[in-house]
């Protein structure tokens, strides 16, 4: 049995708040947190791959999936950093 497919509204919903999130870490990245960052990174790519999941785009899923260990990796850094260092 097929998995269920989500409507075209939800798909697209959540491939652009996943682009906003990404493109928005990109964007602030000198003033907020390197946890947030992190954070919004690894969201944007869950939401981007979920869309591209459901287009079948899975040579994106893949660049998504490579960006979640990268953000994965930064988050697990800026947790061992001192508070102080710009967090």
């Amino acid at each position: 049995m097929p998995p269920p497919q989500l409507p075209l509204w939800l798909v697209s919903t959540l491939g652009w708040s996943g682009t906003i999130l990404i493109f928005s870490a990109f964007l602030f990245k000198d003033r907020f947190p390197k946890k947030l960052l992190a954070i919004m990174n690894i969201t944007g790519s869950v939401l981007f791959g979920i869309s591209l999941v459901a287009r079948q785009s899975y040579e994106g899923l893949f660049l998504q999936v490579a960006w979640i260990i990268v953000a994965i990796g930064d988050y697990r850094r800026a947790m061992k950093a001192p508070a102080s260092a710009g967090s």
